[in-house]
């Protein structure tokens, strides 16, 4: 890191940061392309696969492409090495397990910061190697945690440091999400007159689906409550589930899709059920986007993204009387969905930004070099 003086005694921070990509969603590109717009000096390596690599192209900083097949992939080492020796970064912010493992094991002999981001609970051990190949690895000198439960997480459970823990929310714009069209749910066998929930993610055992769909035994003959899920179904226990007469009319898998903002939009309620692990779901942030109302189980960081009974509601997870509690209210008050869905679109601008998080960003990195 080098201070500059501009003649006017106003000093600059001019910061070298390597950024280490396997994939590159929304929020990293904009980090990104923020950082480097505000005057970091910058060199992404992503893998050519990702996303929106073609979009890193067009912004200007130097973009080398490296594919990083696991944490042991020593072909990547030695790709890495010759890149750090090249650029000579001041701090290297690797937000992948494989990144990490690859950047810290090619970084070794140098005074390089590594930064690391962790976005979930859980999967990290003092018994199990990989771990220390990655968090608690002792040269690793910051992780930026995606909540606050993750930071709580790492420091309570795992015994890292506090000192190199930092919460940075991983930001969305409000604009992202404006495109996604209202679609005809008839066409998915969804009923005319349903009041429509939806789930959207990889339907694995943390999610909770398997407790959303027992949940429906306890909802009136009356309710017009429809649950429809979009995402592939990984939990083995949800087929055994759907030979249930009243769950299979109560519901509607359309499993994975490219527009599934489309499906939220189409929807009255959003709910995430999880029973662990949860960091700071996206699928919640783009329900908020689209106005809305969500329920979620009181897991992980979800109760920072949601505030109960403002803009949504938070129930224990697990707890099916009360899941089907929170639908009935709100299919029953519609008043309140709106009430909710609008709370949320602008707690997600006031506190979940993508320029917030770029400069917090910035500031730690600036921090981290001091």
């Amino acid at each position: 890191m080098k201070i500059k003086n501009d003649g006017n005694d106003v000093k600059h921070v001019s910061l070298k940061l390597m950024i280490c990509l396997t994939y590159a969603d929304r929020p990293l590109v904009a980090i990104c392309k923020g950082l480097f717009d505000a005057g970091v000096e910058l060199f992404v390596v992503c893998d050519p696969r990702a996303e929106k690599f073609d979009v890193l192209k067009e912004y200007g900083f130097r973009l080398e492409s490296v594919v990083v097949k696991s944490r042991l992939d020593f072909a990547a080492v030695r790709q890495y090495k010759k890149l750090i020796g090249l650029f000579d970064p001041d701090v290297i912010y690797a937000p992948a397990n494989k990144t990490l493992s690859v950047t810290l094991l090619a970084s070794r002999g140098k005074s390089i910061k590594i930064v690391g981001y962790r976005g979930t609970i859980g999967h990290i051990s003092r018994l199990d190697p990989a771990s220390w190949m990655t968090y608690l690895n002792p040269r690793l000198n910051k992780i930026f945690c995606v909540s606050h439960a993750v930071e709580d997480y790492l420091h309570n459970k795992m015994h890292i440091k506090d000192s190199k823990l930092i919460t940075i929310y991983k930001g969305h714009d409000v604009q992202w999400y404006q495109n996604a069209e209202k679609i005809d749910l008839q066409q998915f066998s969804v009923p005319s007159d349903a009041f429509v929930v939806a789930f959207v993610g990889n339907i694995r055992p943390v999610k909770g689906v398997d407790v959303l769909l027992r949940s429906i035994s306890q909802i009136p003959p009356e309710s017009h409550l429809h649950f429809l899920f979009v995402g592939e179904v990984r939990d083995p226990s949800i087929k055994q589930l759907l030979n249930d007469k009243e769950v299979q009319s109560r519901t509607t898998f359309v499993g994975y899709r490219a527009d599934a903002l489309n499906f939220i939009k189409s929807s009255d309620v959003f709910v995430m059920p999880s029973v662990e692990r949860e960091g700071l779901p996206r699928a919640v942030f783009e329900a908020m986007a689209l106005r809305k109302p969500v329920v979620v189980s009181n897991v992980g960081g979800m109760k920072e993204q949601i505030v109960d009974g403002k803009c949504g509601l938070i129930v224990e997870p697990k707890d099916e009387v009360a899941l089907v509690s929170a639908f009935l209210k709100l299919e029953n008050e519609p008043a309140l969905c709106s009430k909710y869905g609008n709370a949320g679109y602008k707690r997600l601008e006031e506190y979940f930004n993508i320029q917030q998080t770029i400069s917090k960003f910035y500031d730690q990195l600036k921090l981290i070099v001091k």
